[in-house]
C-alpha cells in the first residue's frame, strides 16, 4: 500500500489488490461468530470416540467408532 497525493487534496490509496483490502475490512468490521461448543442433536457420535473439550459438532455430523476430536 502506498500513499499519493493527489491534486484535490484527499488522502488515496494504491493496492495490490483492491478485493482483498476490502474483504479483510470487511471481516475487521464485523468478525465471524463461533457457534456454540456441543453436539447437534441430529449429530452421530459413537458410543466409543473420544470428544474433546470446547467442541462443535454441527448438524448431520458422523464421528466414527474410535474417532478422536481434538479440544476447541
Amino acid at each position: 500500500m502506498r500513499r499519493v497525493g493527489r491534486k484535490s487534496g484527499k488522502p488515496t490509496l494504491l493496492l495490490a489488490n483492491p478485493r482483498l483490502a476490502v474483504a479483510k475490512g470487511m471481516e475487521y468490521c464485523q468478525p465471524a461468530l463461533l457457534p456454540e461448543p456441543g453436539i447437534h442433536a441430529t449429530a452421530s457420535v459413537a458410543a466409543d470416540a473420544h470428544i474433546g473439550e470446547n467442541v462443535t459438532i454441527r448438524e448431520y455430523a458422523c464421528i466414527g467408532h474410535h474417532a478422536r476430536v481434538g479440544d476447541n
